[in-house]
């Protein structure tokens, strides 16, 4: 029994470290993603 709890509150803060985790992704692609962007544009205007 005290496993079981044990485990599932492990399973919790799993879960909540996944969101927070894929929060902290979706944040750093987008970030990325205008960095390049930026890099990209920067690149076609010397041509």
């Amino acid at each position: 029994m005290n496993i079981l709890l044990s485990d599932l509150r492990t399973f919790k803060k799993l879960i909540y470290e996944q969101k927070y985790l894929d929060h902290f992704l979706q944040i750093s692609i987008r970030k990325v993603n205008h960095f390049t962007l930026r890099i990209f544009q920067m690149f076609f205007s010397f041509y």
